[in-house]
């Protein structure tokens, strides 16, 4: 007699069998509810930065652009750990020449167009705030002197609890042009 034949012949046998693996569904659809949730949804905080463009004069120069994280939803559940992010692209010239720094606690520093990230922790319905500062280099090789160049896809985004980003625009000018030189008058 065959594996199958022999099962067959013992009907209490696939009773439990088959009560097995309805009990294993209904633990598998109890366990997916009780699953961990994020404290937040993707759209229950926003993102936004202050100055919407950052006008670097020089060489450098450095400036600092405010960043701000809101809960959208009132009581926003709690708390949220959310990583901001601040890069700078989409320019006329390479945007390693601007570097940017975060001012608070576990921020890193963005280099060479890479971008700067400070985690923060959101546990009420107020907003928090984060400063980053953006900084031309000292000697600036690829923007014509006289002109300015434009990174108008930089964007301040939140990854994490929350997900949202937000464009802003820096520009940044190049270093001084030359003095003029007169020709000597004959």
């Amino acid at each position: 007699m065959t594996a199958q034949r022999r099962s067959w012949s013992h009907p209490r046998k696939r009773t439990y069998a088959g009560l097995f693996v309805a009990l294993a569904t209904v633990a598998s659809v109890i366990g997916i509810g009780l699953t961990a949730q994020p404290a937040f949804a993707a759209d229950t905080a926003t993102v936004s930065a202050s100055p919407g463009t950052v006008a670097l004069s020089g060489p450098g120069d450095s400036k600092t652009l405010t960043v701000t994280v809101a809960p959208n939803v009132s009581p926003p559940p709690s708390p949220a750990n959310i990583t901001v992010a601040v890069s700078v692209g989409g320019g006329s010239a390479s945007a390693s020449d601007i570097t940017i720094s975060g001012s608070g606690s576990g921020c890193s520093a963005g280099v060479a167009g890479q971008p700067a990230t400070c985690p923060i922790t959101l546990n009420d319905t107020n907003p928090v705030t984060v400063n980053f500062t953006l900084k031309a280099a000292s000697t600036i090789g690829d923007i014509v002197p006289g002109t300015t160049a434009t990174f108008s896809s930089s964007t301040v985004s939140i990854s994490g609890d929350a997900t949202d980003s937000h464009g802003f625009t820096v520009t940044l000018k190049g270093p001084a042009p030359p003095p003029r030189r007169r020709s000597p008058v004959s």
